[in-house]
């Protein structure tokens, strides 16, 4: 289950605070899905081709890589 928070952020410094920024919005992902069971595509002499099935949730966070 991913959220979305708002936030707002000032610096301080020697002379004080800054302004307020403007809102800033974060989402909050879960942790995706595990993948799914590899599937053999291929197999010859020197080569054995996989494919990794794409999870069934990415639970709201990009998956970039296993």
């Amino acid at each position: 289950m991913s959220a979305t928070y708002r936030a707002r952020y000032r610096a301080l410094n020697v002379i004080g605070f800054g302004e307020w920024s403007e809102p800033a919005y974060l989402l909050v992902a879960a942790a995706p899905d595990a993948p799914l069971k590899p599937v053999l595509q291929s197999v010859d002499e020197s080569l054995i081709s996989i494919v990794l099935p794409q999870s069934s949730s990415n639970n709201g966070a990009p998956i970039t890589g296993y």
